[in-house]
């Protein structure tokens, strides 16, 4: 919740547009911090100002409250960089090592090459 609180002063001053729409499972501290930009507002539609948003929440919430860059959902191509920036270089070399390991193989939906 402090975190919540933060962004919601922060955004006040950086992204005054951007709504607050939090939604998760909080009785566990799973809060999903969701961010809508109304569609007529000008930073709807600037892939830089969308990146610069993006940004600046994970910074804070990885860096000053030992955050999450991905949740559930895996890293994706978006939070690459994110992944680059935080993620331990002993993980990310045991990661890729199993990736490379799994090469071409296929479980369930998921294709690892």
């Amino acid at each position: 919740m402090r975190f919540c609180a933060r962004m919601r002063d922060e955004l006040a001053l950086t992204h005054p547009e951007a709504l607050v729409c939090d939604f998760g499972h909080i009785g566990d501290g799973g809060v999903h911090f969701n961010l809508v930009v109304p569609p007529d507002s000008p930073s709807a539609t600037d892939p830089a100002a969308e990146d610069a948003l993006r940004d600046q929440v994970i910074h804070i919430a990885v860096r000053d409250f030992g955050g999450s860059f991905s949740a559930e959902h895996a890293i994706g191509r978006r939070n690459q960089a994110f992944y680059d920036a935080y993620a331990d270089p002993l993980l990310r070399g045991l990661s890729g090592g199993l990736l490379q390991t799994l090469g071409g193989v296929r479980i369930g939906a998921a294709r690892f090459d």
